[in-house]
């Protein structure tokens, strides 16, 4: 059997981007998968500062569970570097923090799509997040314990 070389987008994140060999694979979905605290924001957050930072590869993040506010103070440094690639269109936060609460009613996937695909549009983007993703199946039972996903998408340039 042969296996083709896979080409990556590479994290900016050194200890991971050694073990992924290269990053996280272009065109494809990756999954990070782990419970409250084990730093899946801040893999898929570096990911997309990193890209836009050193790769010149724009970024969307998708937050389901913080609003963009939150997000900025949360990542915040000294050199607000979060702040100014956003203020220059290099990152998108497209908050959904509050589309998945119940108590609001039901939300539509196609609008979601349409929300993310805009937001990819605009900053032309290659680099996406879907920052805990698992809020979208808050309403299903038996999803199996405590733990939460992320998913990071790498478009090639």
């Amino acid at each position: 059997m042969r296996f083709r070389s896979i080409e990556k987008s590479p994290t900016g994140i050194k200890g991971l981007d050694m073990v992924t060999g290269g990053g996280f694979p272009q065109g494809r979905n990756t999954l990070i998968y782990g419970g409250p605290g084990t730093g899946k924001t801040f893999i898929a957050v570096e990911f997309l500062l990193n890209g836009a930072s050193y790769y010149g590869e724009p970024g969307v993040l998708v937050s389901f569970d913080e609003s963009a506010d939150n997000i900025v103070e949360n990542f915040q440094t000294d050199d607000r570097i979060l702040e100014k690639l956003i203020k220059d269109g290099k990152i998108f936060i497209e908050d959904v923090s509050g589309a998945a609460d119940p108590s609001i009613g039901s939300y539509s996937l196609d609008a979601l799509k349409i929300r993310i695909d805009d937001a990819v549009k605009t900053t032309g983007a290659s680099r996406v997040v879907l920052d805990k993703v698992d809020s979208l199946f808050d309403g299903v039972s038996d999803r199996g314990g405590p733990s939460t996903w992320n998913c990071a998408t790498s478009y090639p340039g």
